[in-house]
């Protein structure tokens, strides 16, 4: 289960299970990469509840 995030002049993947790590990126500078990572980390299950909200699970 993963995001993608993507926004002006970069994109990244983010697993969110069996914990949230970053997958691949390009673009996003480390200080903008990290502060994402934090936000998904705090809305971690959020995500997870919308993700199997959308693909039925």
């Amino acid at each position: 289960m993963h995001v993608h995030v993507r926004g002006p002049g970069g994109e990244a993947k983010i697993w969110l299970e069996p914990e949230v790590r970053l997958a691949s990126y390009r673009g996003i500078p480390p200080k903008t990469l990290r502060e994402l990572l934090r936000l998904v980390r705090e809305q971690r299950s959020l995500f997870v509840y919308c993700w199997k909200d959308y693909f039925d699970e």
